[in-house]
């Protein structure tokens, strides 16, 4: 990421109910951290690269997957063929199944509830743990969804 971009790593946060996503608690851990980006050269505002995240559930008949994306990257992290460099990808996987073993089970991806339509059930929401993560070798843009 460019010198420009920051990540804070907050040390608090909220606590959800699996099944209502209903706020029930807060949670407070360690102290705030920062990250400034170290990447030098231009960089494409708006693009990026993605983290999938994996898990051992389903919901709905499909498998429970999660994504960060990490917009902008530097043209460096960039490979000839305008997709993510092979050894960018490489360092991330390494870095991302460290993380993966390092949170153990407090890293998940929640699911939110569905409610049913005319003829249809609904399902309660709920969470699966993280059990590993790969960054596709794909540029990544993150659009806005319809609520």
């Amino acid at each position: 990421m460019p010198p420009t971009c920051t990540i804070t790593i907050p040390n608090t946060g909220e606590t959800y109910d699996d099944v209502t996503g209903d706020l029930v608690d807060v949670w407070t851990d360690g102290t705030t951290s920062t990250q400034v980006g170290e990447g030098l050269g231009n960089f494409a505002r708006g693009v990026g690269a993605r983290i999938v995240w994996s898990t051992n559930g389903v919901t709905n008949n499909r498998r429970v997957k999660g994504s960060t994306y990490v917009v902008p990257i530097t043209a460096a992290a960039y490979g000839p063929d305008g997709t993510i460099a092979d050894g960018v990808i490489t360092a991330w996987n390494a870095a991302t199944g460290i993380f993966v073993a390092a949170t153990q089970s407090d890293l998940i991806i929640w699911t939110r509830p569905v409610t049913g339509g005319p003829g249809q059930t609904g399902s309660a929401g709920k969470s699966q743990g993280v059990t590993g993560a790969t960054v596709p070798d794909r540029i990544s843009t993150l659009r806005s969804r319809r609520v």
